[in-house]
């Protein structure tokens, strides 16, 4: 009998301390008899901390929520899965807000402003609010945005603008924000863009500059990003274009000019970029090209060159680039019978350094074929403009 008494006062303790997290301050408007679990709410205006754990799961709650002017901080999961359904406003007072603060509360509507006093912007912290509908203001005092902190945020709407001071992008940070349409500013403080940081963010449009400040560019950062219009500016400060990188991008029209940095080129970073209707410059510090790199790009034109400092060309690199009208490769490379789209057979070119390259058809197979070698056939023009380009981007 003690034990039982013991184990239901215990019981009762931690349901008076939750429901303590919850009404301190609080007056529930459709009935002020009961704790505040159903209705709509209003917190006590000297609050400031919202605890860890305060409102999570508290489904009954519904209507505006309004951070009283003088909270500090909003902790970790403190208004995680609830359902208010009105609009959500943080005030200037407010300095941090916690891991996964308001995920999954897909109801809040409106504009998503973080106010320019918030320094700590933590992982999660709206990912899955998907029914905010209006702008996103992002304060201008955070150095890092974290893991996944708008990813799911479906229906917000406008431009994206990475405030200046920002450094870090981490993975997943906007993946799924389809409904931005507007441009995408990115700041030149920032160092890094995470894994899938941008995926599916398909409704973001206009030029895509990344500045020179980058040093790290990681794998599918915006994979999906279709609706991306004109040229792509790829910053000179990375060496490899990483896996899936602009996988489906297919808005992006004009040159691919592949910066004098790069050495690798992963699998599928270029997939299906079907829109971009001018040359590919590959430069000679490339020494990889990954599988289905450049697969789908069927408005790429004119002459596809890969030079001698080539060590590797993945299966399928440029499956069906149709619109190229000649492939010319170094005779010393080897590469799969099926990188190269079907309607062309590559050029064996052979360096001579007193002369200019001489050519051999290859056979299916990749290698030089028995024929004798014939005059040279390189395009002249298309050699001096493809220096001309390699000059540039030096």
């Amino acid at each position: 009998m003690y034990i039982s008494v013991y184990l239901f006062f215990i019981i009762y303790v931690i349901l008076i301390q939750k429901c303590d997290s919850i009404t301190t301050g609080c007056i529930s408007k459709t009935n002020p008899s009961t704790s505040c679990c159903t209705g709509e709410i209003e917190l006590d205006p000297t609050l400031i901390s919202i605890e860890v754990n305060a409102f999570q799961g508290c489904s009954g709650l519904i209507g505006t929520l309004i951070i009283p002017n003088g909270v500090i901080n909003i902790g970790q999961n403190a208004f995680r899965d609830t359902q208010f359904n009105g609009i959500l406003i943080i005030p200037n007072s407010v300095t941090s807000i916690g891991n996964y603060a308001f995920e999954d509360s897909s109801k809040l509507t409106g504009d998503l402003i973080i106010p320019d006093t918030v320094t700590t912007l933590s992982r999660n912290a709206f990912s899955g609010c998907s029914g905010f509908n209006g702008i996103l203001k992002i304060s201008k005092s955070i150095t890092t945005i974290d893991y996944s902190t708008f990813s799911g945020c479906s229906g917000l709407i406008g431009d994206l603008v990475i405030p200046t001071g920002v450094i870090s992008l981490n993975s997943d940070a906007f993946a799924g924000c389809s409904g931005l349409t507007g441009t995408l500013t990115l700041p030149n403080s920032l160092l890094s863009i995470g894994i899938q940081c941008f995926n599916g963010c398909s409704g973001l449009s206009g030029t895509l500059t990344i500045p020179n400040s980058i040093t790290t560019l990681s794998q599918s950062a915006f994979k999906g990003c279709s609706g991306f219009t004109g040229s792509l500016t790829i910053p000179t400060s990375i060496t490899t274009l990483a896996l899936q990188l602009f996988d489906g991008c297919t808005g992006f029209t004009g040159d691919i000019m592949i910066p004098t940095t790069i050495t690798t080129i992963e699998n599928n970073a270029f997939r299906y970029c079907d829109g971009f209707n001018g040359i590919l410059i590959i430069p000679n510090s490339v020494t990889t090209i990954g599988t289905n790199s450049f697969q789908g790009c069927s408005g790429l034109i004119g002459t596809l060159t890969i030079l001698d400092a080539m060590i590797s060309i993945g299966t399928q690199a440029f499956k069906d680039c149709s619109s190229f009208t000649a492939i010319e490769i170094y005779n010393t490379i080897t590469y799969p019978t099926n990188a190269f789209p079907t309607h062309l057979t590559p050029q064996l070119v052979t360096y001579i350094p007193t002369s200019q390259p001489t050519t051999q058809p290859t056979s299916p197979t990749g290698q030089p074929s028995s024929q004798p070698t014939s005059q040279p056939t390189i395009d002249i023009s298309f050699k001096k403009h493809f220096k001309d380009e390699l000059d540039h981007l030096c």
